[in-house]
């Protein structure tokens, strides 16, 4: 039923790809293929090659690569996992020998809007993080039981064996100089309950699911985001063969906040179940479409398929700016994202699912021109409004996710 449109979503993230040569009218040749300086010292990476190409820009960032990963992974579409190994393996790359996970790799500042093998500034990797090395150690584990990669699991081993030693929380913020994406997060708990579920499910050693146990916490574990990573915990559990007692947690956190979902939509008059719209609320909307069809799929309640229909059905245009939110798809849709290989080439590229409305005003455009909207009407189709016109590979994951998911429960 969704076959082009998932097509496209799903290229997105293969024309995101960095280091490689892609063909077409969206394509490049390899980019970013140089050493990167590892930020406080004079040692390099030198081959960091790979991954994808976050957003708009050229960076490359563990935390919500991993969250991209797993939204692949869970779909279980064939195609969709091969891109998903395209981060896996790169992602194996910012992995130092004490286990430890470099949190991104980009150039110091946000390139102009220039094709990707134009940016040649020198690649710097950023300082570890307990998130970035927590979430690694999570997508790493989850993708041991669906390939034969036994690199996976000793990769996420060695991660959960520095968290272990490191177990206060080591944030991440930019240190001097680089001015690109910082996905900070002062609180590693969430990640560290996914990663403990992952490696719980990955060996069947009752350690992991001891320290689930003791992590655990409903106000994280079943709301999702890259910053708060638990639900990918709880269907870690989920789609395992463990009879834990945790799993039946999972299940019923599962089903209240899906019901919780519904009441929201039920009072929205364009169905989303959104009560804020933040940075990022199409992808909001899209995860909340696929926690409301894994209800469906675990109590086979028709309520919770129809909503979950609702969340992509604002996405394509019922919405207040009744618009398809997804370029090229609809008879209108954005043209101007703020997306460098698509305003380089002047023309938006297809399949990319952009921020949509923002309420907290986070660019200089939003904040001329609109202070005193409704909050869902802080939207606009301008390559300056990039907290609500970007794009990133994390939020089309999602999306294809929920695609995925509705064409089988259909």
């Amino acid at each position: 039923m969704y076959k082009e449109l998932l097509d496209s979503v799903l290229k997105m993230l293969t024309l995101q790809r960095c280091g490689t040569d892609i063909p077409g009218p969206f394509g490049h040749p390899p980019c970013h293929t140089g050493s990167a300086l590892i930020w406080g010292n004079d040692d390099y990476l030198e081959n960091c090659s790979g991954g994808w190409h976050d957003a708009g820009d050229y960076g490359r960032y563990v935390v919500p690569g991993a969250k991209a990963v797993m939204d692949l992974l869970l779909s279980g579409h064939p195609e969709a996992l091969i891109e998903a190994q395209w981060e896996l393996d790169w992602m194996l790359k910012m992995q130092r020998c004490d286990g430890a996970v470099y949190h991104k790799l980009s150039c110091r500042a946000f390139p102009q809007f220039i094709m990707p093998e134009q940016e040649t500034a020198q690649l710097v990797a950023s300082p570890v993080s307990t998130a970035a090395t927590a979430d690694f150690a999570g997508v790493m584990a989850f993708a041991s039981l669906l390939f034969d990669e036994k690199r996976y699991l000793t990769s996420a081993l060695m991660a959960n064996d520095f968290l272990r030693v490191n177990s206060e929380v080591i944030a991440f913020s930019n240190p001097e100089g680089i001015v690109t994406g910082e996905y900070s997060d002062s609180c590693d708990k969430d990640e560290r309950f996914f990663a403990s579920c992952a490696l719980y499910c990955a060996t069947m050693n009752h350690c992991f699911l001891k320290q689930a146990r003791s992590l655990y916490d409903i106000e994280y574990a079943s709301q999702g985001d890259w910053n708060c990573v638990g639900i990918y915990g709880l269907l870690c559990l989920i789609h395992s063969k463990t009879k834990a007692l945790l799993k039946s947690t999972a299940k019923a956190d599962i089903m209240s906040r899906a019901d919780i979902l519904v009441s929201i939509s039920d009072s929205n008059p364009f169905g989303a179940a959104l009560k804020n719209y933040r940075w990022g609320s199409n992808m909001e909307v899209s995860d909340n479409g696929c926690l409301l069809a894994d209800a469906f799929i675990l109590s086979g309640k028709a309520i919770y398929r129809e909503c979950a229909k609702k969340q992509l059905d604002y996405i394509l245009g019922n919405n207040p700016q009744k618009m398809s939110y997804i370029t090229g798809f609809g008879e209108r849709s954005p043209m101007h994202p703020h997306h460098r290989p698509s305003e380089a080439l002047g023309k938006p590229m297809p399949g990319m699912v952009v921020g949509g409305p923002n309420q907290y005003l986070n660019d200089p455009y939003a904040i001329e021109h609109f202070k005193g909207l409704e909050p869902c009407m802080c939207y606009a189709d301008e390559l300056a409004s990039y907290s609500t016109n970007e794009v990133s590979v994390y939020w089309n994951a999602s999306l294809f996710r929920l695609l995925t998911m509705l064409d089988v429960i259909e």
